[in-house]
């Protein structure tokens, strides 16, 4: 076969694969969206159910309990959520998704304000999780115990990029950590799954005190 001819097959072969790889991809995309959709509609059905729940508790730790977990789930519906509505599989605008757990936490009290200040910031999908459950718990625990009940005050959620990574920040000017505080003993569930989630990430995480409040503070690699 001359060589012209063997080149032009070449050729032709090599657009036949490329075209075969293309309409793959595009079919494997679509079918993981479609998935993210079912697991989106899945958390949101959860998220009711737990709510619902809520509703019916008959005393107040019953209740905070079923509240706390429909705000972690919510969490994660959040974000499936987020990527089906972008259509993106494995990156994430964390700003943006952090701005909607903002907004669906804010709604837990009316005597405590969260203002925010992120950074345009783009990060895997597979990171966002975590990070949006812990910046869940974070906001939870300064939600309950940084202000006494009917007590006015506010919350400050701080997100910039760093070289490498990235810095999520919660500050708040309540009435501070107890006295025998100590986040690497701490036996509540809640941050134990913080805890848990930061070392999967490889993030150092810490909460201290300042004058006033608690500063809870995560950096993570990217």
């Amino acid at each position: 076969m001359p060589l012209r001819h063997c080149f032009q097959a070449r050729t032709r072969y090599s657009q036949e694969n490329q075209a075969e790889l293309e309409a793959s991809f595009a079919k494997n995309k679509g079918l993981f969206l479609e998935l993210q959709h079912r697991v989106k509609n899945s958390f949101n059905m959860i998220t009711s159910l737990i709510g619902l729940s809520a509703l019916d508790a008959e005393d107040a730790s019953s209740k905070g309990i079923f509240v706390d977990l429909e705000s972690k789930v919510r969490s994660i519906a959040q974000l499936y959520s987020f990527l089906y509505s972008t259509g993106s599989v494995d990156v994430v605008r964390f700003d943006l998704y952090c701005s909607q757990i903002v907004t669906a936490m804010s709604m837990l009290s009316r005597d405590v304000s969260i203002r925010t200040n992120f950074e345009e910031l783009a990060i895997p999908s597979k990171v966002a999780g975590p990070l949006g459950l812990i910046l869940t718990e974070f906001l939870t625990n300064a939600l309950k115990y940084a202000y006494a009940p009917g007590e006015k005050g506010s919350i400050e959620v701080r997100l910039e990029g760093r070289a490498g990574g990235g810095l999520l920040q919660v500050r708040d000017w309540g009435r501070g950590l107890p006295g025998e505080f100590d986040m690497n003993r701490s036996t509540g569930t809640g941050m134990l799954l913080a805890t848990g989630l930061a070392e999967q990430i490889r993030s150092p995480m810490s909460i201290v005190a300042v004058s006033p409040g608690t500063l809870c503070t995560l950096e993570f690699p990217l």
